[in-house]
């Protein structure tokens, strides 16, 4: 789906995902990182849990 929107290839899709999880991270404190995550849909929630910066 977020290839499609993208007009991109599966691959570069989930390198953008990852980045813009990775960015969004960064900023939320922890609580909200989980609640987030809490919210996705399970595949978006695989890669939102392994983007999740180390403490």
């Amino acid at each position: 789906m977020v290839a499609e929107h993208l007009d991109t290839t599966p691959t570069q899709a989930e390198a953008v995902a990852r980045a813009v999880f990775s960015a969004i991270q960064a900023e939320l404190p922890e609580e909200e990182v989980i609640a987030v995550e809490s919210q996705l849909p399970s595949d978006l929630k695989e890669l939102w849990s392994r983007r999740r910066p180390a403490a």
